[in-house]
């Protein structure tokens, strides 16, 4: 799946400090991490070593010390938290061959970091490894200096080293990853300047690319020196590199094909930094892989899981408060408790990915047959009580969606005309279509979890002479069918972005090279035009016009059936015996977020045995709301 890549406009804290405050020896807080690493660091202010916070301004350099705190300063170390992924990962490597994927990415946010953090409500620039920035008049040079107090995980020092070995190891050819390396091919060899300071300059004028190297995730020089990618890829492929962020993988407790575990780092240097007030508070961490949807709720409800995601009909059934069906007395009493949250999460996309480069569909007449048969009204009603919207668009609900798109709704009638003028207009003797005396008969791949969803598809396709083959995979499969274009219809999506950059996707170029994200094959020198003339604009509202430009040009070409997408950002339940910041999920947060932000509350986890062994009828229930435009509004 494809992380989103976020614009951040940059700004300047205006600060003021006594001259007593210059000394490169200077100590903000007695007593801490900081102050010792400040006594043994012979490294100079004005090449980045402590004091450097005092001549930033003067020269040039931004930092945000007033960014949004994601957690909370109520919470406690301490406990436990286990939730379930539908798959094992095809590898724990965070870069590479494979490594293109959601539960690669959530992972990695555990055990890495990255330069630059975001502050998103504000859309600015938060530090993270880096302390500080800057960026030269001509937008294409980058520098970064990192700060003095960040370390591994095995106590070593972060330096400029590690960026620059990072950067050329995302530029090995070796680590099959084409994607990866063509995006950071686009900077030349970053530039070490000191032990804390490095610049990096840009090879193309693209708004994008400051996003690009600040959000890339850092990774030991001291492991990179010994291999190249080739290596790299079988050394690390189930053995996770050392990181900077606040969790170790587990060895002894993770089992291949069934769980992985992390634990906490006592010694993480982020505990003393703006970012880390009220993170990582669980000691320990499991990711259960359980494939079955029905299993998961089971096992929720025997509170092997803490928490999990549900969809619109478990949600009105299964974890109705009132009256649940399956009987459920933890949901009736407050032990379990249900939350629908709302933030700016953007909207992803799904559906059916068409194969557009190969006969049935490479005819535009039959995409648009094809989406003309799928009843979403009735789908919606009938499977998800009608709480999702229909997608219309690359962008679904935000302000990048262009309200004018070509909106194909079932229609059969139509539907069958556009078959007949395709020339599948001749039936065999079971009632199917024909051409050339070849039968229309196309295979799906879906999970089964969409089993109901695309039943009803094959009925409708059937009354319409096309004999549909549901085939089940898991995710894992799916994924290397698409990369390696071994499909023809596909069940597919993508998580959205708050700063789509349609030159990741939708370039003519990519259509027809493998494991490009360019999955369906659209090609169009129009939609290549305003690419470029998107990655080369700094101004955010021209931006936004061009990027519905290409949605309705996308649109246009079918090369997706729509399916739908949630309006709010994600409904949960879980057991109550936890705390949580004001905003659940934080701004534009989604469920991985509890991973990092929640923590184990004595009192209600001490309320919750008491429920379970009968010594408490019931407790109150929470809020099942949170909506961060209301709060906002007040």
């Amino acid at each position: 799946m494809i992380k989103p890549i976020i614009l951040l406009c940059t700004f300047v804290i205006i600060f003021s400090c006594s001259d007593d405050k210059k000394s490169n020896n200077y100590i903000k807080k007695e007593g801490s991490k900081s102050e010792i690493n400040k006594q043994i660091s012979n490294v100079l202010a004005v090449d980045g070593g402590y004091g450097f916070e005092y001549i930033a301004l003067e020269n040039g350099w931004l930092t945000n010390d007033k960014h949004r705190i994601i957690g909370s300063d109520k919470a406690v170390k301490g406990g436990s938290y286990t939730r379930h992924m539908n798959e094992y990962p095809a590898t724990l490597r965070v870069v590479g061959k494979d490594s293109h994927d959601a539960n690669i990415s959530m992972i990695s946010n555990l055990v890495y970091e990255s330069l630059l953090d975001t502050d998103l409500e504000n859309k600015t620039n938060s530090p993270l490894l880096a302390s500080h920035w800057k960026i030269d008049e001509e937008n294409d040079t980058f520098y970064f200096r990192l700060d003095p107090d960040a370390r591994w995980s095995d106590g070593k020092e972060v330096t400029t080293d590690d960026v620059l070995y990072t950067w050329r190891l995302l530029t090995d050819e070796g680590i099959l990853a084409p994607y990866t390396t063509e995006s950071y091919f686009k900077f030349e060899e970053p530039k070490i300047i000191s032990k804390y300071i490095i610049s990096v300059k840009a090879k193309e004028k693209d708004f994008i690319l400051f996003d690009s190297f600040s959000g890339m995730r850092i990774l030991p020089a001291h492991h990179l020196k010994k291999v190249n990618g080739t290596i790299f890829l079988e050394k690390y492929h189930w053995n996770m590199i050392p990181g900077t962020g606040p969790y170790l993988i587990d060895d002894n407790m993770t089992k291949k094909g069934k769980e992985i575990v992390f634990k906490r780092r006592e010694n993480w240097w982020g505990y003393d930094k703006r970012f880390g007030i009220g993170a990582a508070n669980f000691n320990e961490i499991r990711l259960v892989i359980i494939r079955d949807d029905v299993l998961v709720r089971e096992k929720f409800k025997k509170g092997e899981l803490d928490l999990i995601s549900i969809g619109a009909k478990t949600w009105e059934k299964d974890f109705n408060p009132i009256d649940p069906e399956p009987p459920f007395d933890e949901i009736k009493n407050g032990a379990v408790q249900r939350l629908e949250v709302y933030n700016f999460n953007p909207r992803g996309m799904s559906g059916l990915a068409i194969n557009m480069r190969e006969e049935p569909f490479s005819d535009i007449r039959v995409r648009k047959a094809f989406s003309m048969l799928l009843n979403r009204d009735q789908i919606n009603e009938k499977i998800y009580y009608s709480a999702y919207k229909k997608i219309y668009s690359l962008n679904p609900g935000s302000i990048y969606e262009n309200p004018d798109n070509l909106k194909l709704e079932y229609n059969p009638s139509e539907a069958g005309k556009l078959l007949d003028e395709a020339g599948w207009s001749e039936r065999d003797n079971e009632g199917f279509r024909v051409k050339n005396g070849i039968r229309f008969e196309i295979d799906l791949d879906i999970m089964q979890s969409s089993e109901k969803i695309y039943t009803i598809y094959q009925e409708e396709l059937t009354k319409m002479g096309i004999k549909l083959n549901l085939k089940y995979s898991d995710w894992n499969s799916m994924v290397k069918r698409i990369h390696e274009r071994r499909f023809k219809l596909i069940n597919m999506g993508y998580t959205g972005s708050l700063t789509p950059y349609p030159g990741f996707t939708y370039r003519s170029d990519l259509a027809d090279q493998m494991n490009t994200n360019n999955i369906c094959g659209v090609k169009s020198l129009e939609i290549d035009s305003l690419i470029d003339l998107h990655k080369k604009c700094y101004d955010l509202k021209t931006r936004v016009r061009l990027v519905q430009q290409i949605d309705s040009l996308v649109i246009n070409e079918v090369p997706w059936i729509w399916g739908w997408y949630r309006p709010y950002t994600e409904r949960i339940v879980y057991w109550n015996r936890f705390g949580f910041p004001d905003l659940p999920f934080g701004v534009y947060g989604d469920e991985n977020n509890v991973m990092m932000y929640w923590w184990v509350d004595q009192i209600k986890e001490n309320i919750v045995e008491q429920l379970s062994n009968g010594s408490l009828e019931k407790t109150d229930a929470i809020p099942e709301i949170s909506d961060y435009f209301k709060l906002r509004e007040k």
